[in-house]
């Protein structure tokens, strides 16, 4: 039986997102998440994802993330949805107030898309909420309590340290239209982490939107660009698929185009672009948990686009086998 999407529906280890549980994570960012597209129950990038979800935690927390239990936790979490945007976020657990002084106390936001994610997408690592507003301010649910799957792994893993939240949001996509980004002098801390605590890439997001653009491009010193604020960026030289060479997250829609493109003959590589490059490329697109999308300008620079090659491109991320959750 299908079950209609929530407008919002939030759990915490398997389930309803307490008032306590939604405090605190208001107050604290320190964690982690991924943002998925779910059709038909399943969701492209799979394994990336929860390889993405266990690199973190052992990172942040020192201890692994096992993925039947992330698996476990989406399936309880969407409860017979098909399709749907969900969030897997992963905090440490704390069963009374921490004493370490470490906690944030500002109130976190994820960026996602999406451009997600994004919601983030994008992040966010890449994904800020299509609401602007952060995944954790309320539940629909309406199941009962329930455990999630746990289990410890042989090294150093015993994913019960830690916590996960699950949202589960209607389904989103990119609706094909190009996109404009106007650059702003910021880069991602700790970029390879899809982070907490995006209050820049809203903010810098916010500001394109309020210039007229669609969204920011992030960048560092010299010009060098890194990434969008809630996407990944690649341009095409005519030649190759060229995927900025600096800090930024390797998001899971990247993660799937780029060891696929030079079987649909486009060669692709990383290097350095800066602004002052753009007039050199013929096309660029963006990438994020929603899909892909063109950019015909960037700041004062037009792209001319290349129809061919963002069809080549949407086929081919298109074509990504939907996984079972």
């Amino acid at each position: 039986m299908t079950t209609a999407t929530p407008h919002l529906l939030v759990e915490v280890d398997g389930r309803p997102a307490t008032e306590a549980d939604l405090r605190l994570r208001a107050l604290d960012t320190y964690g982690h998440f991924t943002a998925l597209q779910i059709r038909d129950g399943r969701a492209r990038g799979m394994d990336l994802h929860l390889a993405r979800l266990d690199a973190a935690t052992r990172e942040l927390f020192g201890t692994g993330l096992d993925g039947e239990r992330v698996r476990a936790a989406l399936r309880h979490a969407l409860d017979g949805v098909r399709d749907a945007s969900a969030r897997v976020y992963v905090h440490e657990r704390q069963d009374g107030p921490s004493d370490t002084g470490r906690t944030g106390d500002t109130t976190g936001t994820t960026g996602t898309t999406g451009t997600t994610d994004t919601t983030s997408t994008t992040g966010t690592g890449h994904a800020r909420s299509t609401t602007g507003g952060t995944d954790t301010t309320g539940t629909t649910s309406t199941s009962t309590s329930t455990s999630t799957s746990t289990s410890t792994s042989t090294s150093t893993s015993t994913s019960t340290s830690t916590s996960l939240m699950v949202t589960v949001r209607p389904p989103a996509a990119l609706d094909g239209r190009a996109q404009s980004l106007m650059s702003v002098p910021y880069l991602r801390p700790v970029p390879h982490i899809k982070h907490l605590g995006g209050f820049a890439q809203i903010h810098y997001g916010r500001l394109a939107e309020r210039a007229g653009f669609d969204d920011a491009l992030l960048t560092g010193p010299g010009g060098v660009v890194a990434e969008g604020a809630i996407a990944n960026i690649a341009f095409w030289d005519g030649d190759s698929v060229v995927w900025p060479d600096a800090p930024a997250l390797t998001g899971i829609t990247m993660a799937l185009l780029e060891p696929r493109l030079p079987d649909a003959g486009l060669p692709s590589v990383r290097r350095r672009v800066t602004l002052a490059d753009l007039p050199l490329f013929r096309a660029a697109f963006v990438t994020n948990s929603h899909g892909v999308a063109p950019v015909t300008r960037i700041d004062g620079t037009v792209l001319p686009g290349d129809p061919a090659l963002l069809k080549t491109v949407t086929e081919l991320y298109e074509s990504v086998e939907w996984d079972r959750i």
